[in-house]
């Protein structure tokens, strides 16, 4: 799922992660991956509905701050065109290189 995302295959990594879903039903970060590629490719009404799936089946995850930028970007206006580190806060910029690298590397 995330191979196909990092190579801008949005298609396939939606198969992928319903494929993990067929097998698993309970892996929330496949719902989410599919969440979040659906905003890539433009369709954004479909990403809430499935990160919150995957919120609800790991609702203390690690990675919870960024399934929950994946609602906010996927509700902004021309989210085809979006990426998360166009939307970080300016306070992001206070952290560390390394944390800011972890924040741009969400997509």
């Amino acid at each position: 799922m995330l191979l196909h995302r990092a190579q801008k295959r949005s298609q396939e990594a939606i198969a992928a992660a319903e494929r993990a879903v067929s097998l698993n039903r309970n892996l929330a970060a496949a719902y989410t991956e599919t969440g979040w590629n659906h905003t890539l490719l433009g369709e954004p009404e479909r990403t809430e509905a499935y990160v919150r799936q995957g919120i609800r089946l790991s609702p203390r995850d690690p990675f919870l701050v960024y399934w929950l930028l994946y609602i906010g970007v996927a509700q902004l206006p021309g989210t085809g065109r979006c990426r998360p580190r166009d939307v970080l806060p300016p306070r992001a910029m206070m952290y560390g290189p390394a944390v800011r690298r972890k924040m741009m590397l969400a997509e």
